[in-house]
């Protein structure tokens, strides 16, 4: 399975003391749940990003 290594970005960030990791984030998935349903269009899901 490819990896992004965002959780290893994370621990090295987090190792500063003035930084604190929040974990594994589910608001990105649920904005774009949100904001694409499956009935729409590659060119309306572009639209709506392009909206942001």
């Amino acid at each position: 399975m490819p990896r992004s290594g965002t959780t290893l970005t994370e621990q090295i960030c987090v190792s500063h003391p003035d930084v604190h990791g929040a974990g594994e984030l589910t608001k990105l998935r649920r904005i774009t749940n949100r904001l694409a349903p499956r009935t729409r269009s590659p060119e309306e899901l572009w639209k709506s990003i392009l909206e942001m």
